[in-house]
């Protein structure tokens, strides 16, 4: 498997209550609020165009109201590029998905658990490959081939050296059975 340059969030700075602080001098924050409550959970972040004009920048979602931003949608032109997920109530993100700008389809999905690091490409909605980052180095060490939502090729980089590749697609296949 060839060395790919994949991207990877820099998970520790990628905290999603700093949207609110971060403010830009262009930028409007509007706090909404749902449901009656009085603790806000929905942010709409602006910035205003060339001609002054506003354009929305990004949503801002509490979910469950305890103050911490969970997910994060960004746009450009009015459709969403990118989101990010914050899983564990812990104000960092865990997940990032990108958006095509033109469908607004999850073309890659970047997952941590901060042990290691997940690739998800999609191709028309379909989960296309797999790649996995086993020991938290940045780089992809193992990979699932998909076709129709199985997988039909497997391969990990033995001992994390990715010139020695080993098939491992029977094991992969055994396991989902």
């Amino acid at each position: 498997m060839a060395a790919t340059e994949l991207p990877l969030p820099d998970w520790k700075n990628l905290k999603l209550d700093s949207y609110l602080s971060s403010k830009e001098s262009e930028q409007t924050i509007k706090e909404l609020e749902t449901s009656g409550d009085a603790r806000r959970n929905f942010y709409v972040i602006q910035e205003a165009d060339k001609n002054g004009a506003k354009v929305l920048k990004m949503q801002l979602f509490d979910f469950d109201k305890d103050g911490k931003i969970d997910l994060a949608k960004h746009f450009k032109n009015a459709k969403v590029v990118r989101t990010e997920w914050n899983l564990d109530k812990d104000e960092f993100a865990e997940v990032v998905k990108y958006h095509q700008a033109e469908t607004g389809e999850v073309y890659l999905k970047v997952q941590t658990d901060g042990q290691g690091n997940v690739w998800t490409h999609y191709f028309k909605g379909e989960i296309r490959r797999q790649e996995f980052d086993r020991n938290n180095d940045k780089k992809p060490d193992m990979w699932y081939y998909f076709r129709a939502g199985k997988v039909y090729r497997a391969e990990v980089a033995k001992n994390f050296d990715p010139k020695k590749i080993e098939d491992i697609t029977t094991e992969v296949q055994k396991r989902a059975n």
